[in-house]
């Protein structure tokens, strides 16, 4: 275990806009934002350099981030916002990769993080990705040089970084409800769906392609059609392939300076981010209320507008919190273009304040690493929490199972003895008497058969279910608790999460006998033992075969010595009236604690009932805690 709280774990979040890193060690709490090239928050932009020098080994110089854009000459090779979904084209494929690469580099070069032979990544990709995507993605990824990343869903690390300790955002209470997590990026918009964590539902994720570079986009192409020159525009374009990324790098600064303060900027452009592409002439993104407006208005691959399109999302994930029957009582609004004012005004339009809180995070722009930061810490944790509750489920806990036993079998035969007695036993040989049954192996058979049919009905499963709870609350559970809370402490789990006082709930099982906390076999043993004990000393003259019968421990002799009794057991039907109906209703109360004392000795001395009581207990054991755990992994880290 203390190698697992020596990792250290970084949130990769590689938008098509910005990219940012955050770090957390395992041992810690809260994760710290890193700095890529001195900037918290760097642009997603790669820039390749030809080696001019002799004697390099590279032909070319990879440079990142907003730095690319201080100089572009046509000789250079440019590229903005290219991430997407994994396909096969090699130059999308190359950029990915030797921008991830080149981050890493940065990183370590700045030494930020020290022992990367203990270091797990986490990227996070749009909630819509399919599992192949995801699995393309990591490939893609993976190098050599550095660990191979996990990739996990954007909007699920931005619940993660909102239900945070330091954040505090979302609260315990909110999270008994739905939750929607929208996390509004550059090329798409994410939701998560969380429906009420007290259930095991799934997570459910979608999204659109209608992120904040839709606007980019849009800006760049209406100052495009204003520039007073289109030729000569169009001139410098084709003869500087970098001079676009740039000028729509431009168009994006004055998009963020505008929802800085809309306000401001209703009858005027945004100025100050000119670029001159010749001498004496400047290309300026046209950003206004005006234009905002225009923009608005025009569809986005979906065929509908954008606020349109962003509220039918909305509205999709109502509908499915609705028909789970857990209304969105909370909505956490993240990603760097959760800024845009008209965002909050639809999820209000589609999620009233009257109805549901809205949370907007404070620092969209990082949120999402650190809650894969988070996610990756988690996932180590409930790896390693698990593990070692393994390790306790082959050592501690058997023993500790097997010395709480004879108390289970104190409690468990007294109740079957009263109850084979009260509901089987005396009826059947009231029949008998009045000569239902033409001999006592009849009568035997009969009994044997009523109760068994009843142990194994899901009364008598039940019956068994009660008892075994009733023994672990009693007998168990507190030292149990002894040793898995510590544990617990250990992996920053809740102490108390694996207080479990129903183990054993008949809704689990499938009415097969391993599933059932007290195995079926044995228990009709016992009752047996019980219907022979009953009618020896009903009979007449029945004493001395009965006080044989107590002296035997082992199964075997027991069995034989009731076969062969019972074959020599008779009473004609004439003298079945010298038995009086008091002696058969004092079975029970003349014998039952008796019996009950007797069973439990030899019981206790037959190992192959202890061992099939045993694996079945811990069986069933092991099942709820398994369950426990995966609702662990998920209200604390959310799953994968």
């Amino acid at each position: 275990m203390s190698t697992q709280f020596q990792q250290e774990v970084i949130g990769f979040d590689l938008g098509h806009a910005h990219t940012t890193l955050a770090s957390v060690m395992v041992a810690a709490h809260q994760p710290k934002v890193l700095e890529i090239t001195k900037r918290k928050v760097q642009t997603t932009a790669l820039k390749r350099r030809p080696n001019t020098k002799h004697g390099s080994q590279n032909s070319y110089t990879i440079l990142f981030g907003d730095r690319v854009f201080n100089h572009v000459p046509p000789e250079e090779e440019l590229h903005l916002a290219f991430k997407a979904k994994p396909s096969n084209n090699p130059l999308y494929m190359k950029n990915m990769a030797e921008f991830f690469s080149a981050v890493l580099e940065d990183i370590r070069a700045s030494g930020q993080v020290q022992d990367w032979a203990n270091v797990s990544i986490i990227v996070g990709c749009p909630s819509h990705w399919e599992e192949e995507d995801r699995k393309r993605y990591q490939s893609l990824l993976a190098t050599p040089t550095f660990p191979q990343p996990q990739v996990i869903s954007e909007s699920r690390a931005a619940l993660l970084n909102a239900i945070a300790p330091a954040e505090v955002a979302v609260t315990q209470d909110d999270l008994r409800d739905s939750v929607l997590i929208v996390d509004v990026g550059s090329s798409t918009v994410d939701l998560t769906l969380i429906h009420g964590l007290q259930g095991e539902e799934p997570l459910c994720d979608f999204g659109a392609e209608i992120g904040g570079a839709f606007f980019d986009e849009e800006i760049y192409r209406c100052s495009v059609e204003r520039y007073p020159d289109p030729d000569h525009l169009r001139l410098m374009l084709q003869l500087n392939r970098n001079l676009e990324p740039k000028l729509i790098y431009k168009c994006r600064k004055a998009k963020e300076k505008y929802f800085e303060s809309p306000e401001d900027w209703e009858a005027s452009h945004v100025p100050g981010f000119a670029e001159e592409i010749s001498v004496g002439r400047y290309f300026e993104p046209i950003v206004s209320g005006e234009t905002m407006a225009h923009i608005l208005q025009k569809p986005t691959k979906s065929g509908q507008p954008w606020i349109e399109t962003f509220e039918g999302q909305l509205r999709k994930a109502q509908q499915e919190a609705n028909a789970k029957g857990y209304p969105v009582k909370v909505v956490v609004l993240t990603g760097g273009a959760a800024r845009m004012g008209f965002v909050t005004e639809s999820i209000r339009r589609v999620f009233p304040e009257q109805t549901t809180k809205l949370i907007q995070d404070s620092e969209p722009e990082t949120s999402v690493a650190k809650g894969l930061a988070i996610w990756g810490r988690g996932d180590i944790l409930v790896r390693s929490f698990e593990a070692t509750i393994d390790e306790l489920f082959q050592s501690h806990i058997p023993a500790l199972l097997r010395e709480k036993q004879p108390h289970l079998l104190s409690l468990l035969i007294p109740s079957l003895v009263e109850k084979v007695i009260n509901d089987f036993v005396i009826p059947e040989m009231l029949a008998w008497k009045a000569g239902r049954y033409s001999t006592l192996q009849e009568l035997k058979t009969v009994i044997s058969t009523r109760a068994t049919e009843w142990l194994a009905s899901p009364e008598g499963q039940q019956f068994r279910i009660d008892v075994a709870n009733r023994w672990w609350n009693e007998s168990v559970r507190k030292e149990f608790q002894a040793l898995v809370d510590p544990v617990c402490k250990a992996h920053d789990v809740p102490v108390g999460s694996l207080d479990i006082r129903v183990p054993f709930q008949l809704d689990r099982l499938h009415y097969e006998e391993l599933e059932v906390p007290i195995p079926l076999g044995p228990m009709l043993r016992i009752i047996g033992y019980v219907i022979f004990w009953a009618i020896v000393w009903v009979l007449p003259l029945g004493g001395p075969i009965l006080a044989a019968f107590i002296t035997m421990f082992f199964r075997e002799e027991i069995d034989h010595f009731i076969d062969e009794n019972m074959e020599k057991l008779s009473l004609p039907g004439f003298l079945r009236k010298t038995v009086s109906d008091d002696k058969i209703y004092q079975v029970g109360v003349q014998n039952g604690q008796q019996m009950a004392k007797e069973m439990e000795q030899k019981m206790s001395h037959d190992e192959s009932f202890g061992d099939s009581l045993h694996a079945s207990l811990i069986a069933q054991l092991s099942d709820d805690i398994d369950r426990a755990i995966r609702k662990i992994a998920v209200r604390l880290y959310s799953g994968k």
